[in-house]
């Protein structure tokens, strides 16, 4: 749960200003990386040039693709943490302003009133 939180405060850090306090994520920040072909330059010489441009272009988006796809996947995993984490708030809150939580709130408040009347009265009685 604490990573959790570390996670969703490392968001919200981004849109204060306040630079004294750090949070880390524990999901890297996506930097695009430079993607080079694959095909060995030995099968690239038998070429022409626009056929090296199609086969390199082709090679770079394959890689791309894989890079993308890689990091939609890690991005949906902390979209359901987030969501999850949400819920689990919402249900707490939902919990906590209840009307049996409310009742049982004012039922707290209003016992030790009670109960000082109650021995307040009894003493009195005894003492008469």
């Amino acid at each position: 749960m604490t990573q959790r939180l570390h996670a969703a405060l490392a968001v919200v850090k981004k849109n204060m200003s306040d630079a004294d306090e750090k949070f880390t994520s524990r999901y890297p920040a996506l930097e695009k990386p430079e993607f080079q072909s694959t095909i060995p330059p030995h099968m690239m010489a038998k070429l022409t040039d626009s056929e090296r441009y199609l086969v390199t272009t082709v090679s770079k988006q394959e890689q791309q693709y894989a890079w993308l796809q890689e990091h939609t996947i890690a991005n949906n995993q902390a979209i359901i943490e987030l969501d999850v984490w949400r819920q689990n708030i919402d249900r707490w809150k939902t919990v906590i302003t209840s009307k049996w939580a409310v009742a049982a709130v004012v039922a707290a408040m209003l016992i030790p009133a009670i109960l000082t009347a109650l021995f307040e009265w009894l003493f009195g009685f005894l003492h008469h």
